[in-house]
């Protein structure tokens, strides 16, 4: 039975006040809770109502979850007023933020690491997140003014990329000194800088991207050693940001 401090526990989470206060983040849905179960995060507290067991799939996966985490039963209807989702999918799971600092990470000179300036929207910020798993970036870095890394839209459009990759919330000025420190270049995404394959960089390299609207702010843009820009033939002015962060990373890949 759900209980009101379950309930409000949940709704706080909502928000990133809530998220910053507990440390703990809200994983909706099927595909996001099977993502947990396979990652190093830890489950807190489970909330499964009669949906999830509609299917194959969601009843091994409510095996899964009792299992691994403490799990109350709620009503679908319950369940749907504490989801950000139109569906609820029967699942819902509260677990710990991970937290990692720079130090955590070890660079190597192949490395790629992605740093959003006041990177705004969620859905960016996941999209970017799920491209720097698939080509192999060893962390993200937001810096300040950068959209939650945690907030639930920003979790789904990661689809698990953020359970996997180390996300660390950290300033330019300590950016800069861990990347100097390893010997690394920092290139910043730019519409007026060099096309990315004629760039010239070494070591582990950092990918800056910036602010939707404003793109780079000016403290990132003038730390840079460099400024890339993907080649556009047709008429559209720039690309949006996820879109030019997933080329990007595609072409430093190939190169490192």
């Amino acid at each position: 039975m759900l209980s009101r401090s379950q309930a409000a526990r949940v709704r706080a989470l909502q928000r990133r006040k809530g998220r910053e206060e507990s440390g703990e983040f809200l994983v909706e849905g099927v595909r996001q809770a099977e993502d947990l179960l396979a990652s190093p995060v830890v489950p807190h507290l489970a909330l499964i109502s009669p949906s999830l067991g509609d299917t194959p799939r969601g009843r091994e996966l409510s095996k899964r979850v009792r299992a691994a985490v403490s799990t109350t039963d709620v009503t679908d209807a319950e369940l749907a007023h504490l989801v950000t989702t139109q569906t609820t999918q029967g699942v819902v799971i509260v677990a710990g933020i991970p937290r990692f600092g720079l130090d955590d990470v070890t660079l190597t000179d192949q490395s790629l690491v992605i740093v959003l300036d006041a990177v705004q929207d969620p859905g960016n910020f996941g999209t970017i997140t799920r491209s720097a798993d698939a080509f192999g970036a060893s962390l993200i870095a937001a810096l300040p003014g950068t959209v939650d890394p945690w907030n639930p839209k920003s979790v789904r459009s990661a689809a698990g990329s953020s359970l996997r990759l180390p996300i660390v919330e950290t300033t330019l000025d300590a950016l800069l000194a861990y990347l100097r420190h390893r010997g690394g270049t920092l290139i910043g995404a730019d519409m007026h800088g060099v096309e990315v394959d004629r760039a010239a960089y070494s070591g582990p390299v950092a990918l800056a991207l910036g602010n939707e609207g404003a793109g780079l702010g000016e403290a990132v843009r003038e730390a840079c050693d460099q400024l890339v820009a993907v080649p556009i033939g047709g008429s559209a002015e720039s690309l949006n940001v996820g879109v030019a962060a997933g080329i990007l990373m595609y072409l430093l890949s190939r190169t490192s």
